[in-house]
């Protein structure tokens, strides 16, 4: 049963997740052995999509691709393009990859609600490709996605589709770290190179040397906004609030205009526990934003104002910020929330 093939999926996935490869080569052996005759094209899918999950395949890479082309010809889902891209990913045709999924039909979310996987095969086949600069939109387009829809947000992705989204993103965060690894060896005097290998780490939850490398970032071009403000997330993902008060505020101080960034000041006042810096830090926005036309703007003040009780004297103002970004985009529901 297909079913059955999709539980056995999501172990897969949860196994790599895990780090146990080899529980993972031994359940894609006993999936070929039940499912490897069939011509079911959901099963033919299912099962060339489970063992094209890491960056090496379970069999061999031109067996994968034949698999992935059976389900496609025999089913014609827009998930049967997608493991078919990404079987030829895994050997080694990324323009092959990019040509079978880069389609408005399979990477606007309006048009298919699983794109975001598409976006992450994207990144990985054109930095496979060496081409970085294509590479960098699809991989922010799915960080964005997947961190505005955390694994309990109501995406409608399925949880083994969740599963393996997980995994690409990993693998497009660690395609990044080799890129910059190879860029930096070049010119290790390369700023962007450090900030955007760090932001890799702080993604793979390893916030120290992703502190360590927007530092260098920072000694480099101490007068960029975002290697502070990259940095004060790394610091807040190690825990340490009041050095990411620092970040935030000297991210501040180059650029004003980040009303995200000011909200993100404000959070971490909190973090550490400074009341007072809290408070400080809703004025100074206030005083920055009341007056916005722009509806994220608006958002970012009211959702400051409201994190915590006693914050700014002028509360109605904040709530006024929060309408005007309703009415600017009553169909986000983001902005409806903080209203």
């Amino acid at each position: 049963s297909p079913l059955v093939l999709e539980s056995m999926f999501a172990v897969a996935a949860s196994l790599l997740l895990s780090d146990r490869r080899e529980a993972f080569h031994d359940l894609c052996r006993a999936a070929h052995d039940l499912f490897g005759e069939s011509t079911d094209a959901r099963v033919q899918y299912l099962l060339a999509r489970m063992t094209a999950l890491p960056r090496e395949p379970a069999i061999e890479p031109q067996r994968l691709v034949q698999l992935a082309e059976d389900a496609w010809d025999g089913g014609g889902h827009p998930w049967h393009r997608h493991a078919l891209s990404l079987c030829l990913l895994r050997a080694g045709q990324p323009q092959r990859a990019i040509e079978e999924v880069d389609y408005p039909s399979l990477t606007e979310l309006e048009e298919w609600s699983a794109a975001p996987l598409n976006w992450l095969v994207l990144a990985i086949a054109h930095r496979q490709a060496g081409d970085h600069e294509k590479a960098k939109p699809w991989l922010d387009k799915a960080r964005q996605w997947f961190d505005r829809n955390p694994p309990n947000g109501g995406s409608r992705l399925h949880p083994h589709d969740r599963l393996a989204g997980r995994l690409l993103l990993r693998e497009a965060e660690q395609g990044v770290i080799e890129a910059m690894d190879r860029a930096l060896a070049l010119d290790p005097n390369d700023a962007q190179a450090w900030n955007e290998r760090g932001v890799a780490y702080r993604r793979l939850g390893q916030s120290q040397q992703a502190i360590a490398d927007h530092s260098r970032a920072i000694e480099l071009e101490p007068e960029e906004s975002r290697y502070w403000r990259d940095r004060a997330h790394a610091n807040c993902e190690a825990g340490d609030w009041s050095n990411a008060v620092r970040d935030f505020s000297e991210s501040i101080r180059i650029d004003p205009t980040q009303a995200r960034v000011h909200y993100l000041c404000a959070l971490a006042h909190l973090g550490a526990g400074e009341q007072e810096g809290y408070r400080d830090a809703c004025a100074r926005m206030m005083g920055q934003f009341r007056e916005t036309e722009s509806a994220l703007a608006a958002h970012w003040l009211a959702s400051a104002c409201a994190l915590a009780p006693g914050t700014v004297a002028d509360l109605p103002q904040a709530v006024k910020a929060a309408g005007h970004a309703v009415a600017k985009d009553p169909d986000e529901d983001l902005l409806l929330s903080t209203l």
